[in-house]
């Protein structure tokens, strides 16, 4: 069973307040969640008899748990993952995604008619353009999970590119700072680190974000 939730010992925390110049219902309510973790199959019963690329969405580091192929649940219906995992089939039914955001260039898998997919063709550099693609990003998944969706959101690790998306749409969707949304993602994937040069535009969103909603 490759099913693996990781226990938390902590009891659910309330939802946080909307950081919103509109508090109506345009945005779902944001209740953090508890760590959960849905690891992928392993290099022994690779289920894509693909094992190098396996170990391309590997992320280098520490430890062997945090740093498998793995999904995990970052708030209610909104999962963040590698792009092994994201083409699983077991954690694709046990996540069972409506939408499907890919952070990376192609190619990328066809999850079929039955999910909506966003693609975002950029590679995991300090001199990426990220900015151009954030408020679109953003807006896809808050649009998604208004409507009752469930949203995966991937790049090759779930490291830097893909978190970059989910910390922007933390930080405009669920009232938290960007040094905020950090820890709270890498508390539930610790292997997070986004670029530098990710980490500098999130901060720029961050500030325009607070600029904007303060008109």
């Amino acid at each position: 069973m490759i099913h693996s939730p990781v226990p938390s010992c902590r009891s659910p925390q309330p939802p946080l307040e909307l950081c919103h110049s509109d508090h109506s219902s345009n945005t779902p309510s944001f209740t953090p969640s508890p760590p959960l973790t849905y690891f992928s199959a392993s290099p022994e019963s690779d289920q894509f008899s693909r094992r190098a690329f396996y170990n391309q969405c590997i992320a280098p580091g520490r430890g062997v748990d945090i740093h498998r192929p793995q999904a995990t649940l970052i708030a209610r219906g909104l999962f963040l993952s590698d792009a092994y995992s994201a083409m699983d089939p077991t954690v694709l039914q046990l996540i069972d995604p409506s939408h499907v955001l890919s952070v990376m260039p192609p190619p990328w898998h066809d999850y079929g008619p039955a999910v909506q997919t966003k693609r975002i063709a950029i590679d995991d550099t300090e001199y990426t353009d990220l900015l151009p693609d954030l408020k679109d990003a953003v807006s896809w998944i808050a649009d998604a999970r208004h409507a009752g969706g469930t949203v995966l959101v991937h790049c090759a690790w779930g490291k830097s590119r893909s978190a970059s998306v989910v910390l922007a749409y933390l930080v405009a969707h669920a009232g938290m700072t960007l040094d905020g949304a950090l820890a709270y993602v890498q508390a539930r994937r610790p292997l997070v680190e986004p670029n530098t040069g990710f980490m500098r535009q999130l901060r720029q969103y961050e500030e325009s974000w607070l600029h904007d909603i303060a008109e």
